[in-house]
């Protein structure tokens, strides 16, 4: 099986393709990296806190090449994730959502504790940990991430707006350092520091990670020639940074290994660094050449764990019993239906980077699945159209009309054929409430379908999605099979929507990956990468 690992951070956009054997081994076939800069402008107050245009297009461009590269090399699963740039950016959703358009790639907005436990699982599956606490240190462009490890636990983590594109942008953006900028620069590192980890443990040794970490590892090793590009001392941190912060935008770039995109953010980069030595009382930082890429590729192969299920607040606990008592009266089947509804909420969280819908939909989702099924309480002959107009003139107190309109066309849709126009009440919408409407009946019907024997055989779901495709993985209680011709017939409006096929199988197919093996493998010929 093939996997890939998409990587959009604020400075770079990188790739990762391995092929794993039957023994779990990973072989690496692919790698590139490209710098795209997505957080240019982004943090700057006069852009409004947007991701510029031309920005958006050179990054689309490079997408639309990995989309062929994942074609090429016959990826089966693929996890694309966007970073501190994509979370910050006022415009983020829309640019996400013109990716998936264009090049058919789920990009994932991550969130930045789960940025932390990639990182930290990237990482140490290249390094064995100690038993005493450690720091994992990774500096991208948008965002600096630190984690207090211990027995491979991450005891706290804070992600932190220090990154080296974002910070050269407000303290360092002319090509000669200003020596007051740069004294602003290192106040504001260790305010920063301060307010988001107070009474920091002091921990001597720390793990890093990411390109800025990575450059200044090799260029200490070549300036010192110590011919070790794996570690970082304090004193070796403390003589770059003090040269470093003297020399112009060209005599950095003028230095060993350091590229033009490079060198531009280096200076802030170091500053970083140097301050978290000091404020962690950090002796020696080891640098990995593994990170968050290789994080979620051990991720995709792990056996997954159940997770918890969302939390429920007590607004939604209060509509959850009012929609109950609804249901009750029209002689619903309460299991049926609460396992529908469970069922659609875990479809809905793990494929949220392929459908692209707002994290608020999941009310109307919890209104049609529950009661999706009333409209048997008039006749089974047509029920969905029944359950429509029950729904249509119910009292929902926390629906608006507008919204009581919305969950009776869904929950309508659970069954019989998609939406179309000229259908009662499909008509009523428009244009933006189709597509929103399209995209959570699609949802609906899968989970009805998983439920389609109406065992509740359905204990859990795990899904994974490659160029095209969508693997849904389901964890059954014994004795339970699934209806895979009502799965079939059911799956076919999320398959047009979002042009992917859906195929359901047992989760004993996703077996554990181990780690890494091999060299990088690129095979000739096979792609061209445009240069930005």
């Amino acid at each position: 099986m093939n996997a890939a690992a998409i990587d959009l951070g604020t400075n770079s956009i990188k790739i990762l393709i391995v092929r794993r054997d039957r023994a779990g081994h990973m072989q690496v076939l692919f790698r590139h990296r490209a710098v795209v800069r997505l957080g240019e402008g982004t943090f700057l107050k006069e852009n409004g806190g947007n991701i510029p245009r031309h920005v958006q297009l050179r990054t689309l461009k490079i997408f639309q090449t990995y989309a062929q590269l994942l074609d090429s090399y016959k990826v089966d699963i693929v996890r694309a994730t966007g970073t501190s740039a994509l979370r910050d950016a006022k415009n983020g959703p829309d640019f996400v959502k013109e990716v998936r358009d264009n090049t058919g790639i789920a990009l994932e907005v991550l969130p930045a504790d789960e940025e932390a436990r990639l990182i930290v699982k990237g990482v140490s599956s290249e390094y064995p940990l100690p038993r005493k606490p450690v720091i994992f240190i990774d500096i991208g462009g948008g965002s600096c991430e630190i984690s207090l490890v211990q027995k491979k636990k991450i005891e706290k983590f804070v992600s932190l707006p220090l990154g080296a594109v974002r910070l050269t942008e407000i303290f360092v953006p002319q090509k000669k350092p200003d020596t007051a900028k740069l004294r602003r620069l290192d106040n504001h590192i260790r305010k920063t520091l301060n307010e988001y980890w107070p009474n920091p443990p002091s921990v001597r040794t720390a793990f890093g990670s990411a390109g800025t970490i990575r450059a200044l590892a090799r260029l200490i090793s070549k300036t010192e020639l110590t011919d070790d590009e794996r570690s970082i001392t304090k004193q070796q941190l403390e003589r770059t940074a003090a040269s470093i912060s003297k020399m112009s935008y060209k005599r950095i770039m003028a230095l060993p290994g350091i590229d033009s995109k490079r060198a531009e953010i280096l200076n802030a980069g170091v500053h970083v660094l140097r301050e978290i030595f000091t404020y962690f009382k950090i002796d020696t930082l080891k640098v990995s050449n593994r990170g968050l890429r290789e994080g979620m590729l051990l991720d995709l192969f792990d056996r997954p764990q159940k997770p918890n299920e969302d939390p429920l607040l007590e607004q939604e606990q209060e509509q959850l019993e009012l929609l109950s008592d609804i249901g009750h009266h029209y002689h619903f089947n309460r299991n049926h239906t609460y396992q529908v509804w469970t069922l659609s909420r875990l479809l809905f969280n793990e494929l949220s980077p392929v459908h692209g819908l707002p994290e608020a939909d999941k009310k109307y989702l919890m209104v049609a699945a529950l009661l999706h099924d009333v409209g048997h309480y008039i006749s089974k002959e047509s029920s969905h159209k029944h359950t429509y107009y029950i729904l249509r003139n119910s009292d929902i107190p926390f629906l608006s009309d507008r919204e009581k309109l919305f969950v009776a066309i869904l929950a309508r849709y659970h069954r019989k054929s998609p939406p179309k126009e000229g259908h009662e009440g499909f008509t009523e919408l428009n244009p933006e409430e189709k597509k929103q409407l399209e995209g959570l009946a699609s949802i609906l019907r899968l989970a009805d379908a998983l439920d389609a024997p109406h065992d509740q055989g359905v204990k859990w779901v795990k899904c994974q999605w490659g160029p095209g495709k969508v693997h849904i993985y389901v964890e059954m209680k014994n004795g339970s099979q699934l209806d895979q011709v009502t799965i079939k017939d059911k799956a076919k409006l999320f398959e047009t929507l979002f042009k992917v096929d859906v195929t359901v199988g047992p989760l004993s197919e996703m077996k554990t990956a181990r780690n890494f093996t091999g060299s990088t493998a690129v095979q000739p010929g096979r792609a061209k990468l445009n240069r930005i």
